[in-house]
């Protein structure tokens, strides 16, 4: 049996003092695992748990794998109750306090973790849920043991100690009031998620007696997490009394809005004829939100993604709800600033996109990865000067799946942190092979990589790069690093600091996709950046557009002026291409250029040569030819 360090212990006390006392929910949750692991020694913890923001938070010990913390932050924010867990439960029969999980399992989504834990070294893990008498459930404490059982009377009284002071900090740093009170929202006055869903009930059913069918509309802000780590919880509920009128001016008579929780707010519709009711009331709202928003010496703009559901016949208040969670969800992951109306197609969707987070969990393992590159020349020479490298996933049963369907989950889990440690990994080892294989290769030729936000915000990010370029011999000089504009833009000082400390290494930097940000050229000459990829969106107009042509020009004068590259993505005709040259563009990527090439195809053009011929003679969109050096 474990023994409990009931002095440590004690010291977990200690942990809402520094929640009084300024302490980040971050800090609060990590100090708390410290005692947990303090007083539980031979447990492995990780708590994941919704704290002042939507998202979910989690801390966990060293022993366990980086790989299992997206398994686990996917269990936490599906599982919202013992009921929906595969295990044993212990704890009083009456009300359990947790459940003991081993192998095996049948359920595929905790198939993973169970698998992962097993690999580092323990047998079985305990789930207690994270539950506030007034908020509900939060999330999840997961320990890990080194072989199943389930606990002591003295392991569980730390597990529940630790849970019930997790709750305590969750409320101290910002749950929401809507959330406490169940009723109505001291800050803005309006109805809480409790009498939301009794007058949804009474909506639904009187909806025979009465003509139309009943709507909900779940909308949440897009970046307001920002804004309370930039200004402050004074300025976020600021900002939250403003939308709240704001969107009290987009209602129909009768209709009722309430503020569910944080950012997250609810509007009830009656008497709606058919789908384009619910849907112009979404766009009154997106209207009356479309504005700058004074705070203190400053104004901020915020964007809403919006969630539309509307009744059948047998709908329940249960049902309209996640229809219209699932409908917000679907518009998050769209683009933000945008609003969904939930269907079956939408929801095949939605299941299918939960079947790729399982399964993205153990493409890895599964070696499901591969990598293509694309080559950037420059284009007055059509001499290669760099490769791109491209990350494709090859399902076992699906076949390719798109980028732009598995990058965002593999984002939003969290997931992105080892598929990306793998990517740098793969791209670097084949660049060094190839420069081994072909020393006529220069040395100004350099391999791109993608990192997408949530890289940038991992704090040993700089310290593993440089490590795998030491692991796999490549020097710092070969290596581009690309990030998206809009990333810069909604930043925090310790992402432009790890930039800065990538520069220093002697990585060079490129601003993806330029130009689709929220920002103005006048922002350049402050960011940490080598380089600029003008977007294919403008690239795709030109010969057919003025205006096209006149904005990479300015692109490229000011660029030119702070001693920065320039590169044209999305190339795909002689036109384009002949007009970028044009317009002082000095290099450029795209289907006309070259597609997306295997390791092998890479090989095989620099046995080859490092030239691909530019057919100025030939017609548009003509593909163009390889020529040995």
């Amino acid at each position: 049996m474990t023994p409990v360090d009931h002095r440590s212990l004690d010291a977990v006390n200690s942990v809402l003092n520094r929640a009084l006392h300024g302490a980040t929910f971050g800090e609060v949750l990590q100090a708390i695992g410290e005692h947990l692991g303090a007083a539980l020694p031979e447990l492995a913890t990780l708590m994941a748990i919704r704290g002042p923001h939507p998202e979910i938070e989690m801390a966990s010990d060293p022993r366990l794998p980086e790989e299992a913390l997206p398994a686990f932050r996917l269990l936490a924010k599906r599982v919202r109750s013992l009921a929906d867990v595969p295990g044993v439960p212990f704890g009083p029969p009456e009300r359990p306090a947790g459940a003991l999980i081993a192998a095996p399992v049948e359920d595929p989504a905790w198939q993973p973790p169970v698998e992962m834990v097993a690999r580092a070294g323990f047998q079985a893990f305990w789930a207690v849920p994270i539950e506030d008498p007034i908020a509900g459930h939060l999330g999840w404490i997961f320990a890990c043991i080194p072989e199943p059982r389930v606990p002591c009377p003295a392991e569980l009284s730390c597990l529940t100690l630790a849970a019930n002071l997790l709750c305590l900090a969750a409320r101290q740093q910002g749950l929401s009031p809507s959330q406490e009170t169940g009723d109505y929202d001291p800050l803005t006055g309006l109805p809480g998620r409790g009498v939301f869903l009794e007058r949804l009930g009474h909506a639904l059913a009187r909806r025979h007696r009465r003509k139309g069918r009943v709507g909900v509309i779940v909308l949440d802000f897009d970046r307001f997490r920002i804004i309370n780590n930039s200004f402050g919880v004074a300025a976020g509920n600021q900002v939250l009394l403003t939308v709240a009128r704001r969107l009290r001016k987009g209602l129909r008579r009768g209709d009722t809005l309430a503020r569910l929780e944080r950012d997250e707010f609810a509007i009830l519709l009656e008497g709606l004829q058919c789908e384009r009711d619910a849907i112009e009331v979404a766009e009154r709202m997106m209207q009356h939100l479309h504005r700058p928003i004074p705070l203190t010496n400053r104004e901020v703009m915020l964007t809403a993604s919006f969630g539309i559901a509307l009744s059948t016949e047998t709908s329940t208040p249960a049902d309209l709800m996640q229809e219209a969670e699932m409908a917000l969800a679907n518009a998050r992951s769209a683009s933000g600033g945008s609003y969904k109306v939930f269907s079956q197609a939408l929801d095949r969707g939605m299941r299918r996109r939960l079947e790729l987070e399982i399964h993205l969990l153990r493409a890895l393992e599964r070696e499901e990865f591969f990598l293509n590159f694309q080559p950037v020349i420059e284009l007055d020479t059509g001499r290669i000067v760099e490769l791109e490298a491209l990350l494709r996933w090859e399902h076992a049963q699906h076949g390719l799946i798109s980028p732009a369907e598995f990058i965002p989950i593999a984002e939003e889990t969290g997931l992105i942190i080892p598929i990306g440690r793998w990517t740098l990994r793969e791209a670097a080892r084949l660049m060094r092979e190839w420069l081994s294989r072909f020393p006529h290769l220069p040395p100004e030729l350099k391999l791109s990589v993608n990192l997408s936000p949530r890289q940038l915000r991992y704090s040993g990010l700089v310290q593993e790069i440089a490590a795998t370029l030491d692991e796999v011999g490549l020097s710092p000089s070969r290596l581009k690093i690309e990030i998206t504009e809009s990333l810069l833009v909604d930043s925090d000082e310790a992402v432009l600091c790890r930039l800065q400390d990538l520069r220093a290494h002697g990585i060079e930097l490129a601003l993806d996709d330029f130009g689709t940000g929220y920002s103005s050229l006048g922002y350049l000459s402050g960011l940490p950046v080598d380089c600029l990829k003008i977007d294919r969106t403008f690239v795709e107009r030109l010969g057919q557009d003025q205006a096209q042509a006149a904005i990479i020009q300015t692109i490229v004068s000011v660029a030119r002026a702070l001693g920065l590259n320039v590169v044209g993505e999305g190339i795909e005709t002689e036109m384009q291409l002949v007009h970028l040259r044009a317009l002082g563009c000095t290099r450029g990527q795209g289907y006309y250029i070259a597609r997306p090439l295997s390791a092998d195809g890479v090989a095989t053009l620099f046995q080859r040569g490092l030239t691909l011929l530019l057919p100025a003679q030939k017609l548009p969109g003509s593909p163009p030819e390889l020529l040995a050096s």
